[in-house]
């Protein structure tokens, strides 16, 4: 369990650098608004994977993420993101069958967010091609 709460951490604490890294590629302020907004759950997400992890092992686990060379347009970044979260949400979601009530009902609630991020890089990037 250890190894898997530290995975995803690490991930989440990605995403968040890979939201920003998004949020000051667009011109759309309704779309940098989105992707920050999207940073900052994965940073709420980030917190209570810690929480949790906390609780089990008695210490908080902080990850260097490294600097990703992410090259390509806005939407190459933001179909990486999609592609992420898209596999963070199967895995979350297969999460949910957990017999720990915390952690069933936390992850729960973060495969909902990454199938609502997901949904809504698809439709920004469905609407770049209009």
């Amino acid at each position: 369990m250890k190894e898997i709460l530290q995975a995803y951490i690490y991930n989440e604490k990605m995403l968040n650098d890979l939201y920003k890294r998004a949020a000051a590629l667009t011109c759309r302020e309704d779309e940098r608004e989105a992707l920050l907004n999207f940073a900052d759950h994965c940073h709420q997400i980030t917190n209570e994977l810690n929480q949790i992890y906390y609780e089990q092992f008695d210490d908080y686990y902080q990850p260097l993420i490294h600097e990703q060379n992410m090259q390509g347009s806005f939407r190459d970044v933001l179909n990486h993101i999609q592609t992420l979260e898209i596999g963070y949400y199967d895995t979350y979601r297969r999460h949910t069958y957990s017999n720990d009530p915390i952690l069933k009902e936390a992850m729960r609630e973060f495969a909902d967010l990454k199938l609502a991020h997901t949904l809504a890089i698809m439709a920004m990037v469905i609407d770049m091609n209009d």
